[in-house]
């Protein structure tokens, strides 16, 4: 029985116990968190068009004929 190696979790759960980890295993944890946070914070941006695409667009939708030079000749 006393063999068994213990089985360190892959993966950090959120709201699980941090009690009697290692800080070393914290702050693992911490930068592991922050490259997920990072990655979910590029998806949002890919997702969310920028200032200045929505600046693009109110213009365009204000004065359709300036948007277009093609239509205006």
């Amino acid at each position: 029985m006393g063999d068994e190696a213990i089985v360190k979790p892959v993966s950090h759960q959120v709201g699980m116990s941090l009690e009697g980890m290692p800080v070393e295993e914290l702050d693992e944890r911490l930068v592991m968190l922050f490259a997920e946070m990072q990655r979910v914070k590029q998806a949002i941006e890919v997702q969310r068009p920028s200032k200045a695409d929505k600046q693009k667009e109110k213009f365009n939708s204000l004065f359709p004929m300036l948007s277009r030079p093609e239509a205006g000749q």
